[in-house]
């Protein structure tokens, strides 16, 4: 009786005690797959078919691991239905998710956001707008004018999901601009910062070959036709009124900024240039009639100091 009772054990205990290897194996490769997609996005998988979707873009087969990531995703498409995610923020900058079934834990992770693409984006704005953003609507204007452009590209679907995620926890960030940076705080800690650079500085290049178009509210025009006519336009006004440069020197063109409001002024203070002169009276006329014809509330651009050719 003791020996029958000894050999029951041992099958109870092999049974019940031995792990799953499937459990193991699919559990594995499913946090390796979340964590992939974690480090591409800069978030977690806002439903299951878009982790499998994601997981279809790689090549398993080149994959450390390859037959967990394969069991896994072979899980998930038999599973879906009876799997339930569940998400949370402990932190802005952090994410953590449960996966269950059927009231058991299969998956729980929790890892530290980082935010996909925005210091690109960042740089992208104040390259184009020759300053740093201000706030978070800043980088949301320009967001939003730029993705009519590119929409399709990666670069601009990793940005809005990340600009997707600050919005929603945007009540828990305080943005702050103080001198030339932009600084994203959260429960007394930054998370974040961003430092523009001036393109006033001698040694960059931008303002004097790169030109910049912004509409009645001040939003970046990205639109290379008004460019092409802008710098044609100059180029016949030049020539028409006769006026040459009186050196081969572009080191030192004078950048400057036109608004309806202001008319014309120079950008930089570290360059000084004489706006009372004949050329930079008709070029701010030219301006006007531009800007009012196309409509464009700003341009910063650059220009040699033309004089009259006799």
């Amino acid at each position: 009786m003791k020996k029958f009772f000894i050999t029951i054990m041992m099958v109870f205990l092999s049974v019940s005690c031995k792990p799953s290897g499937m459990a193991h194996d699919y559990t594995n490769g499913l946090k390796e797959v979340l964590e992939k997609y974690f480090n591409w996005y800069g978030e977690y998988p806002p439903c299951l078919d878009s982790l499998v979707a994601f997981c279809n873009t790689f090549p398993i087969e080149n994959i450390e691991s390859a037959d967990s990531l394969s069991m896994a995703i072979d899980f998930i498409k038999k599973e879906k239905q009876n799997l339930k995610l569940d998400y949370s923020n402990p932190t802005v900058m952090t994410e953590k998710l449960l996966i269950t079934m059927d009231g058991d834990t299969i998956v729980n992770m929790q890892q530290k956001k980082h935010l996909s693409f925005l210091w690109e984006l960042k740089r992208t704005y104040e390259f184009c707008n020759y300053d740093a953003p201000r706030s978070f609507e800043d980088i949301m204007t320009f967001f939003n004018v730029m993705k009519e452009v590119e929409d399709d590209t990666l670069f601009y679907r990793c940005c809005a999901s990340t600009l997707r995620y600050l919005e929603k926890n945007n009540y828990r960030i305080s943005w702050q601009f103080d001198d030339d940076c932009l600084y994203m705080i959260s429960d007394g800690d930054t998370i974040d910062y961003f430092c523009g650079y001036h393109p006033c500085v001698p040694s960059d290049w931008r303002a004097r070959y790169e030109f910049r178009y912004f509409d009645i509210k001040s939003v970046y025009i990205p639109d290379n036709d008004i460019d092409a006519e802008f710098r044609k336009g100059l180029k016949m006004l030049k020539e028409e009124k006769d006026f040459v440069m009186p050196n081969e020197d572009r080191s030192q063109d004078p950048a400057l900024v036109f608004t309806l409001d202001k008319g014309l002024q120079l950008y930089c203070e570290n360059i000084t240039a004489d706006l009372d002169s004949e050329w930079f009276k008709v070029l701010s006329d030219y301006c006007r009639h531009f800007a009012e014809s196309h409509g464009v509330g700003k341009i910063i651009f650059a220009s040699p100091c033309y004089q009259r050719s006799n």
